[in-house]
């Protein structure tokens, strides 16, 4: 009777060790193979992302929409300025000769008048970097579309001789008008800001691929030892719980033995 006493106590405890091991073993199982499955999936998608060029495209493709506002408009620069009157509404006109940088070589661009409240206006003349890799200096940023008006009040014969150049081809004298204080949405200054903004946000771009990159072959390398640790955890787990079946159908038997036995 002592003899089984023992017996029913041994079965006890090995029942609950075999149980706590299996349920440790299955967990630990069930979470290794879901943090490798996961970050092998992950990094596989990540790395075939870099290969073909679509996460970089992603990336770039937000980079740029988060700057589009900044170029909604026209970018000029101012190479001639020539002041031209005052009205009675209180505003100062110049004509001035603008457009891009191929138009300052060429000697082209297209005339507009420029008008401030006040005082005559005043604008940064287009001018070369100091270093010839540096963009040009002088460029602003205008409104798409400005108004038209009529100056032939302010015309008169002495400045069109003077400005033969301006009134060439003209049959009129109609002219784009700018406000210097409405129409022009980034001067230089803002212009460079922006720039410099944007070659900060380039380089922290470049940072975060990198970064990616990284992340993603790290993740690779990690899934070899973490499907190894699966494999392993699931081989201990499939012993264990053989181990107990067997020690289950080893008790039973015993039980069925002896079925007057007090347990």
């Amino acid at each position: 009777m002592e003899g089984n006493k023992k017996k029913k106590t041994v079965f006890l405890i090995w029942t609950i060790v075999f149980l706590f091991l299996s349920y440790f073993l299955i967990k630990g199982f069930i979470t290794t193979s879901l943090v490798s499955t996961g970050d092998l999936v992950l990094s596989a998608i990540g790395m075939k992302s870099f290969i073909d060029g679509s996460l970089v495209e992603k990336i770039d493709e937000s980079f740029r929409n988060q700057h589009s506002s900044q170029t909604q408009g026209e970018t000029i620069f101012f190479f001639s300025l020539e002041e031209l009157g005052e009205r009675s509404d209180g505003y100062f006109y110049s004509i001035a000769r603008v457009g891009d940088s191929n138009d300052f070589f060429n000697n082209t661009g297209r005339y507009i008048v420029v008008k401030k409240y006040g005082s005559y206006p005043r604008v940064d003349l287009f001018a070369l970097p100091r270093a010839p890799e540096m963009p040009y200096e002088g460029e602003y940023l205008i409104a798409n579309i400005l108004p038209t008006d009529d100056f032939s009040d302010l015309i008169d014969d002495s400045f069109e001789n003077d400005h033969s150049d301006i009134f060439t081809g003209r049959t009129n004298y109609d002219f784009e008008v700018l406000d210097i204080d409405i129409d022009i949405l980034k001067t230089p200054a803002e212009i460079k800001q922006d720039r410099d903004a944007g070659f900060g946000d380039g380089l922290m771009l470049v940072f975060l691929l990198i970064i990616l990159f990284c992340a993603c072959s790290l993740g690779l390398l990690l899934s070899i030892p973490l499907l190894l640790v699966t494999v392993i955890m699931f081989c201990l787990m499939a012993t264990f719980i053989v181990l107990f079946i067997v020690f289950l159908i080893k008790t039973i038997k015993m039980i069925k033995s002896h079925p007057y036995v007090d347990y």
